[in-house]
């Protein structure tokens, strides 16, 4: 066979299948096909089974059906633009014991499955990232996923109960939805996450509890191009070290001491306020009674209120004459 160990390019084609023997890397790269090739390409009785990555793009294939790599087993598995409405549960039942990344993105607008329902079934992922127009997302159910990149354009919701099964995630990226509310200790029991971001959704109020962890490696809460006006009292509460919080290009209006107060002098990270119409009266006249270096951390202040220099005696100077001494 010349083109061992893949098999002969005429009987998968237009699959691609590439070998590299100093790293060994044996990749499949699928382009352009329909559900009739597919089925008929994995077929195909191939050298060895085991694959590295699998490239499916470009293809119009509605439903991958159960079974349909046969024995073929992958390490990654790379899914774009492929009309693919729903994933059947065992369609990747025989990399369940080697599937380590899986990656899927659609782009056109119509209604789209969440497409690994038997992910608790994956004894080795660590990483998914999947982006479209997908309405759903299932419980995350995984001892071994570390992170998750989900841009989910349809989604209006996440059950408080969403992430409880994947304990020691690091990175949880929900961006891009249309979810207006994060209930309650969604994130409690997430104690080796590093970084959870939900930005550019449509958030507008941060609930007590919403984003409450103690985490002991936490860097990043990024909240960034919401629509956030108001925060709960104990939005943030149990947030301590080197935790940046962004949350700017959102609509505060007001800078509750309740709530950044404790954020400032527990955190060593940046808060981000930047692009927010804050109306800068006497609700931020806490700000003279924090040190130099907490108020430095307090980034977008000065272009959000259009005070300029914001050193301390500024400030201070700022609030005499804004609000009355009793303040």
């Amino acid at each position: 066979m010349k083109n061992f160990p893949c098999p002969e390019a005429e009987d998968i084609a237009p699959c691609q299948c590439t070998f590299d023997a100093m790293t060994g890397i044996f990749d499949l790269l699928c382009v352009g096909l329909n559900e009739t090739q597919l089925d008929m390409i994995f077929a195909v009785d191939f050298p060895f089974d085991a694959f590295t990555t699998l490239t499916l793009q470009n293809s119009n294939i509605p439903v991958l059906k159960e079974n349909v790599f046969g024995s073929k087993n992958f390490k990654t598995v790379i899914m774009i633009a492929n009309k693919m409405k729903t994933v059947m549960q065992g369609a990747l039942n025989s990399s369940y014991t080697t599937l380590e990344s899986f990656y899927m993105s659609e782009m056109d607008d119509e209604m789209y499955n969440w497409p690994l329902p038997d992910l608790s079934l994956f004894t080795v992922i660590q990483n998914i990232g999947i982006s479209g127009p997908y309405d759903s997302l299932s419980p995350l159910v995984s001892c071994s996923l570390i992170s998750a990149f989900l841009s989910l354009q349809k989604l209006t919701e996440l059950p408080v109960d969403t992430l409880s099964g994947a304990p020691n995630l690091e990175k949880f990226f929900l961006d891009n939805t249309k979810i207006e509310r994060i209930l309650a200790n969604t994130f409690q029991k997430l104690q080796k996450l590093v970084t959870i971001s939900v930005s550019g959704g449509n958030l507008t109020e941060l609930e007590d509890y919403s984003f409450s962890l103690t985490a002991p490696n936490l860097t990043l809460i990024d909240l960034h191009l919401n629509g956030i006006k108001s925060i709960g009292m104990k939005a943030f509460e149990g947030i301590s070290g080197n935790v940046t919080v962004n949350l700017s290009q959102n609509q505060l209006m007001v800078l509750e001491e309740s709530n950044f107060l404790p954020l400032l002098k527990n955190t060593s990270g940046i808060i981000d306020i930047s692009s927010n119409p804050l109306m800068c009266g006497c609700d931020i006249y806490w700000i003279v009674n924090v040190t130099a270096e907490e108020l430095q951390r307090l980034k977008g202040l000065d272009s959000s209120c259009a005070i300029g220099d914001y050193s301390q005696d500024v400030l201070e100077d700022f609030f005499e004459y804004q609000c009355s001494t009793s303040l």
